[in-house]
């Protein structure tokens, strides 16, 4: 169970992490006036990729987060910082990831009890 809740928020953080990387590419990008289009083909990946990168649907390789950062000429870091307080996506995060695992805990303790009453 352990291991499962440990998925689950990794699972939960790392899609905040594409989210705000594809919030960050997408301002960078228009802050130039370049379209999808241009910016992919400038660091040879798929348009398609692009708009799934700045949806944060789909996570970039280093080489690619390296090659973006060289466009907009910035450090790569800059990718990956929240325009406000880091704080408010993060408590939304763990007070869902709170949820998920009381419901989880739940849904767990319910099964022993189940079990413990079949066994009688």
């Amino acid at each position: 169970m352990c291991q499962e809740l440990s998925v689950s928020f990794n699972l939960q953080f790392m899609e905040g992490i594409r989210k705000v990387f594809g919030q960050n590419v997408r301002k960078y990008r228009k802050a130039r006036n370049w379209s999808q289009a241009k910016l992919a083909e400038a660091i040879d990946i798929s348009p398609v990729f692009m708009t799934h990168i700045e949806q944060g649907s789909r996570g970039a390789s280093m080489e690619t987060i390296e090659l973006l950062a060289r466009c907009f000429e910035i450090p790569y870091t800059a990718l990956f910082e929240e325009e406000n307080a880091p704080t408010a996506n993060y408590s939304e995060m763990l007070f869902n990831l709170e949820k998920d695992l009381k419901e989880k805990l739940n849904a767990d303790i319910c099964e022993c009890v189940k079990k413990a009453k079949e066994k009688l």
